[in-house]
């Protein structure tokens, strides 16, 4: 009976460990935005490039061309909390973006941070400080999609 309890212990181990989805380099279209909901003819084509080597971010937008921002990555201690279920959550890295704010059509999110989306391979621009769950916690933020090289 006791190796049993011990065997089935064990075996839950691993649903206790949480997920982790890390920022991914890569090449990112907008989606979506959360506050307005509309993409407008000017967000079209909008997108961010994630170079974790260099720590930043490429943002390529119609009106303003191509924008550098630094990324600083916050440690693992201090990543969001997401992506819940009956038994786990997923840890969501997070990097801050070195500007003030930035705008996508009516959208704009100040003090932003890029945060890795569940499961999903995207990322979202969202308010910092990020003491609720959810990429996009209870405020404005951008999605933004991998585009995934076939």
């Amino acid at each position: 009976m006791r190796s049993l309890l011990v065997a089935a212990s064990v075996a839950a181990l691993p649903a206790c460990v949480p997920a982790v989805q890390p920022i991914e380099d890569g090449h990112y279209t907008l989606t979506a935005l959360h506050g307005d909901d509309t993409l407008t003819a000017a967000d079209e084509g909008t997108t961010l490039d994630v170079d974790r080597d260099a720590s930043t971010v490429v943002l390529s937008t119609a009106d303003d061309g191509d924008v550098t921002i630094a990324l600083s990555f916050r440690p693992r201690s201090a990543w969001l909390v997401g992506c819940p279920t009956n038994t786990s959550h997923t840890a969501l890295e997070i990097a801050d973006l070195d500007v003030d704010s930035l705008a996508f059509g009516d959208v704009t999110v100040d003090d932003p941070v890029l945060v890795a989306d569940c499961f999903s391979g995207a990322v979202v621009v969202r308010r910092s400080p990020t003491d609720t769950a959810g990429p996009c916690g209870d405020g404005e933020c951008a999605v933004f999609e991998s585009e995934v090289a076939e």
